[in-house]
């Protein structure tokens, strides 16, 4: 199952761009036009490393 676009999720936007439900990272984001981003990536946890890196 592919799901990909803006969603409205408890009057917030949401993007997903997900293929099925592993490998998905959620990233947080403040005063963007999205509240999150919900994206399928080959390696979660280095990816979320990597996005963490960014921010410190």
């Amino acid at each position: 199952m592919i799901i990909a676009g803006t969603f409205h999720q408890g009057g917030e936007k949401v993007f997903r761009e997900v293929r099925g439900p592993s490998k998905v990272i959620v990233v947080e984001l403040a005063d963007e036009r999205y509240a999150r981003l919900v994206l399928r990536v080959d390696g979660p946890r280095a990816a979320v490393a990597l996005v963490e890196g960014a921010l410190a």
